[in-house]
């Protein structure tokens, strides 16, 4: 994943603004007028509102473990007696 930046001279007006004690300026809502920073696996074009960071680094997501699971063996053991005589020959339906 890249990093991709908005608002970086906002960032580094408010750190030297908090690193001399002074008051960072607000938006109306009164969320501080700092920048943002996105994380994406896709490149960003936005007419260059956003600025490419030279960092990235590595998403990790959790196993599945579902998937290798009994249930799932069950469930695909049975798959071929749903499923005989449904394509060629009769099919023989069950009361």
């Amino acid at each position: 994943m890249q990093a991709y930046a908005i608002g970086v001279d906002q960032a580094r007006i408010a750190r030297r603004r908090r690193d001399r004690g002074q008051r960072i300026a607000t938006f109306a809502n009164g969320m501080p007028r700092t920048g943002v920073v996105l994380w994406s696996a896709r490149a960003i074009r936005t007419g260059g509102l956003w600025t490419r960071l030279g960092v990235s680094r590595t998403a990790r997501y959790p196993a599945r473990p579902y998937m290798g699971s009994q249930s799932v063996r069950t469930a695909l053991a049975k798959l071929p007696k749903e499923f005989q005589n449904t394509i060629g020959g009769t099919a023989v339906r069950r009361p």
